[in-house]
């Protein structure tokens, strides 16, 4: 459980301040703290403002594809394409961003997720094909 469930504007704008500048432990610690929110849209402008600070080589990138990838519960067959797609949407904002490091990391993310959303939706369909398999006949009432 998280101590606040969203960030209001104060306490983003809190985060991006205090992750700013040339200290790697700031940007650890905000990062630690934002993977606990299953990637909820309201953490995005903080994870863009980490990307324009940090080397494009550094090993908190990582930290940050792990926070944008995270979706939480998702429902439905589809539900993590669903996830993807939208995910996608949000980060194709960051291709027009002044920053080239932030630019960079879009084109990379992106292309990323284009492949896992490719996977996901092969995975998704061979499982909806394997249950028409063992039941041929589906109820069309119960939505199967």
């Amino acid at each position: 459980m998280n101590l606040f469930p969203r960030f209001s504007k104060e306490l983003e704008q809190a985060l991006r301040d205090f992750a700013g500048g040339d200290k790697p432990e700031r940007f650890d610690f905000v990062l630690q703290l934002l993977r606990g929110y299953n990637g909820e849209p309201f953490l995005l402008p903080i994870c863009r403002a980490v990307v324009a600070e940090i080397p494009a080589n550094d090993e908190l990138l990582s930290e940050v594809l792990a926070i944008l990838f995270s979706t939480g519960v998702v429902s439905g067959e589809f539900g993590l394409v669903d996830a993807y797609v939208e995910r996608k949407k949000q980060l194709s904002e960051w291709l027009t961003d002044q920053n080239e490091k932030v630019r960079t990391f879009a084109q990379s993310t992106i292309g990323d997720l284009d492949r896992m959303i490719a996977d996901e939706r092969r995975r998704a369909d061979a499982s909806w094909h394997l249950r028409r398999l063992d039941d041929p006949d589906p109820d069309p009432e119960s939505g199967t």
